[in-house]
């Protein structure tokens, strides 16, 4: 990253970093799905639930992958998505 004598950078490099960190985030949460998917496929289930807010390109990823995503939002029980397969 170049950062000039008054440490900014360019939009370019900021880019580029919010990109490089939205892609692990989007990683690390693809993998907690997937392990949740995985251990509700050997207990027999057809869906999990996710707690938490769900990154866009993570769903799109699981909608492209045959997934069928409800979102859910409220005051008591915060915000998580059901995932069915």
């Amino acid at each position: 990253m170049m950062i000039d004598k008054n440490g900014y950078f360019s939009a370019e490099e900021a880019r580029k970093l919010s990109d490089s960190i939205n892609n692990d985030n989007a990683t690390k949460q693809l993998n907690t799905i997937f392990n949740l998917i995985k251990t509700g496929c050997n207990k027999g289930e057809n869906d999990v639930i996710y707690n938490g807010s769900m990154m866009k390109s993570v769903k799109k990823h699981l909608e492209n992958l045959g997934y069928t995503l409800k979102h859910f939002s409220d005051q008591r029980d915060g915000t998580y998505s059901n995932i069915s397969w």
